[in-house]
């Protein structure tokens, strides 16, 4: 894996592995020759719990490591009492983005497209911030209202 890295650092600006969820052998390809990781987590407690441990596993070899969430419901959120900083303190990360909960993701999953090629709202730009983010752009957190998003 260290390899097949260094080979694609030399011809992308940007390599990213997708790791499956837990800690198994997946988890240890992904990360090793990694410098940098982004934890994506739902705002639940059980999804939480696993970011926190995926975190532990993360310092020991990975300098960068920032926390996405994602499907974001905003009522949800008010009925559990908790917050996007909670969530954030829970993880022990600094946030990279915020992504909406966006019934578009599924109606592009389902029809073998890009995001971006079925909306220019919601989750879509989520992950286009977030994409900024990460070539150093100063993008603001994207505000999820109940009826929509502010962007």
């Amino acid at each position: 894996m260290k390899q097949f890295l260094e080979e694609a650092r030399e011809q992308f600006d940007y390599v990213f592995l997708d790791s499956p969820a837990g800690l198994g052998e997946g988890f240890r390809l992904a990360v090793a020759g990694s410098d940098r990781a982004i934890v994506v987590s739902t705002t639940d407690a059980s999804a939480l719990r696993d970011a926190q441990r995926t975190v532990t596993e993360l310092t020991r070899s990975i300098p960068r490591i920032h926390l996405v969430m994602n499907r974001v419901r905003p009522r949800l959120l008010r009925k559990l009492h908790t917050t996007i900083d909670d969530a954030m303190d829970a993880a022990g990360l600094p946030l990279l983005g915020v992504v909406p909960e966006d019934p578009q993701v599924l109606i592009a999953a389902n029809s073998g497209l890009p995001l971006i090629m079925v909306s220019h709202r919601g989750a879509a730009t989520a992950y286009l911030n977030i994409a900024r983010r990460l070539t150093g752009q100063k993008v603001s957190i994207m505000k999820i209202k109940e009826r929509g998003w502010n962007l």
